[in-house]
């Protein structure tokens, strides 16, 4: 990868854009290869592809991304940064959105490895206020991200399903997608964002009350944080006109985090014995 041109803040500052996300999105759009990576309080979703060209609705404050399977609520935006990702072969340029209630809440990390980034460099540098420390921004965002308050008996289920993690429905649902490769279309939701993408699953591994699905192409993820997983929802659904079976999933305050769907409709009966069969406090309907 060539580099040209003004290059990002060093890796222990990061670079405070102008609240102008039309011509962020602008100097996005002509990234072909982008680590897309969205978060809500339960869940992450990533991906790689491209986002293309924006559809922005002033009336509501909206912005949607057709081909990247992306919207974001811009009356909720509190702050964007350009940063330098050092942790791939080569340094990359990312923008990162900061929502109310929800810090770092989507990543787009350019991956052309071949590609000329001073325009795009050039760009993010022109919309910059000022160079801050990492140690500024974690700050400023520990004070954005309220810790969840919950009730005595949300707190002991939510431990309870840490400490089950392994027969939780969603782990043993997503073990058996893993095995059989099933396609998923998976879609992340909050008040602020909402991204979907497809996986077919290659391997699933349960670490610290999470549970990681791997996409087979290694081209995408999906992260579920299972104390967050308060209630579920299996039910049948149309995509296209065509039978899906899906399963919702939703926090201690009944807010939607995740929708996982296969193109399989006889699939929706297994979920529902998964989910039924369980012993805890999981049900085949959202407690709201």
């Amino acid at each position: 990868m060539t580099t040209t041109g003004p290059s990002l803040p060093s890796a222990d500052h990061v670079l405070r854009l102008r609240p102008a996300p039309e011509a962020i999105f602008q100097a996005i759009a002509p990234i072909h290869r982008l680590y897309m990576h969205a978060r809500n309080i339960g869940a992450e979703l990533a991906a790689i592809q491209p986002l293309g060209m924006p559809l922005l609705d002033e009336d509501s404050g909206s912005v949607f991304f057709p081909e990247g399977g992306l919207n974001l609520d811009l009356t909720h935006l509190k702050g964007v940064h350009a940063v330098r990702i050092d942790k791939l072969l080569h340094p990359a340029p990312a923008v990162e959105f900061d929502f109310e209630e929800r810090s770092c809440a989507l990543s787009l990390v350019a991956l052309d490895e071949s590609a000329d980034y001073g325009p795009f460099v050039e760009d993010l540098r022109a919309l910059g206020e000022s160079a801050i420390p990492h140690a500024e921004l974690n700050r400023w965002r520990s004070e954005l991200d309220p810790p969840p308050c919950l009730c005595p008996h949300c707190s002991q289920a939510a431990d309870r399903r840490v400490l089950h993690a392994t027969r939780h429905p969603l782990t043993l649902i997503l073990e058996e997608a893993s095995v059989l490769h099933l396609p998923l279309m998976c879609r992340i939701q909050s008040p602020h964002l909402g991204m979907v993408t497809r996986l077919i699953p290659g391997r699933a591994k349960l670490r610290n009350g999470c549970i990681e699905v791997i996409d087979a192409s290694g081209h995408g993820l999906l992260h579920i944080k299972l104390e967050y997983a308060h209630s579920l929802w299996v039910l049948p659904i149309r995509i296209d006109g065509e039978p899906w079976s899906a399963i919702r999933v939703y926090d201690m305050l009944g807010q939607l985090n995740l929708e996982i769907a296969t193109p399989d409709p006889a699939i929706e009966r297994n979920w529902r014995s998964i989910c039924e069969g369980d012993s805890t406090h999981y049900r085949a309907e959202p407690e709201i």
